[in-house]
This record gives C-alpha cells, sequence and structure tokens, in this order.
C-alpha cells in the first residue's frame, strides 16, 4: 500500500490525496513519513507504536529509553501503600488476638479465717477494647488489599479519571453535550 509523502494518508488507486490534495505524481518515490518512522511493539500490551514513544498511547504505560521490557517486580506507590497497610493490620490483629491479656489480678483477702481471691478474671472493658481493636486492625488491612489491587488494575502513570475531568476527544465532547442537552429537555419538561 502506498502512503502520501506529505500527510502520510493511505492511497488507492488515487490521482489526489486525499486529505491533503497533493497530486500523486508529483510525490518522490521515496519512502514516505509513515514508512520512514520506526515501530516497535509496547512490552506491556504488545500493540504497534513509534520506537521514540515514552508512553504507550493504548495503555498508558511509560516506557524506558533504556530499558523497554516490563519489570514484573516494581510495585506503584499505590500498591507499596497498600501493602504497607495490608501488613499493620495483619501484625495489630495477630497482636491483639493473642497477645493482647484482658485479664486482672484479683486481689487476695481473708474472710473468716479463710483466704478468699487470688488469680486472674477477664475484664469486660479490656475484651471491648480487644475487640475493637481487631475489627479496626482488620479494616486497615482490608483498606490495604483494596489498594494493591486498584494499584495493580491501574496503568502506572495513568491518571484514575474523576467526574470532573474533562473529556479527551472530540467524540466523548459530543456525547457529553448530548447528555447535556438532554438533561436540559427534561429539566423543561417538569
Amino acid at each position: 500500500m502506498a502512503y502520501c509523502t506529505d500527510c502520510g494518508e493511505a492511497l488507492k488507486n488515487m490521482k489526489f490525496c486525499g486529505n491533503c490534495g497533493l497530486a500523486v505524481s508529483a510525490m518522490p518515490k521515496a519512502l514516505s513519513r509513515i514508512e520512514q518512522i520506526k515501530m516497535m511493539k509496547c512490552p506491556f500490551c504488545a500493540e504497534q507504536i513509534q520506537a521514540q514513544a515514552l508512553k504507550c498511547r493504548y495503555c498508558g504505560e511509560f516506557l524506558k529509553s533504556e530499558d523497554s521490557t516490563p519489570r514484573r517486580g516494581a510495585l506503584s506507590s499505590l500498591q507499596r501503600l497498600g501493602a504497607l497497610l495490608c501488613a499493620l493490620g495483619a501484625i495489630g490483629a495477630l497482636f491483639f488476638f493473642a497477645a493482647f491479656d484482658t485479664s486482672v489480678q484479683v486481689p487476695v483477702r481473708e474472710v473468716l479465717g479463710q483466704t478468699v481471691g487470688g488469680g486472674r478474671v477477664n475484664n469486660f472493658g479490656l475484651m471491648n477494647q480487644q475487640e475493637n481493636a481487631i475489627i479496626i486492625s482488620c479494616v486497615v488491612a482490608l483498606i490495604g488489599l483494596i489498594l494493591l489491587l486498584v494499584g495493580r488494575i491501574t496503568p502506572q502513570g495513568a491518571a484514575i479519571p474523576t467526574p470532573l475531568q474533562q473529556p479527551s476527544d472530540a467524540s466523548e465532547n459530543r456525547k457529553t453535550e448530548a447528555l447535556v442537552e438532554a438533561l436540559d429537555r427534561l429539566k423543561d419538561q417538569r
């Protein structure tokens, strides 16, 4: 397939480029700009991208110029925070479950010549504190696990979209405008 040497448009039995209007006969026989660009496969998603690319346009991963192979063991900052919270929550839950003592010493007294008391009994207040600490530790571990999973599915360097961000291309702008118009019509009907 031939390409326009000026704009890179694909040419199929045409006398003029449909994009820029350059006559096919006026085009030099040299390689077009598109054919001169060196391409490579993205190491993350295997799509064809330019060899000079710093970031893949398909998956959003940043590419290292000196080493284009993905690092399997590398964690994003979100994943590191998740791992830290998960570990702290698990350690806290284990500590409060196994090592937190909820018993108290009973004082020894002598009543009518008999020794009464001694030993240990469970304190309901300490048991309540133990339950609360275990619950809080498990919630922290769960938040850490969620952050680990979100960090795994969110590409490194990609921003997590928020509802307030502007659409990135014209088709999304048209969709947004159509939705706004539909909402305005619904408001007018009320």
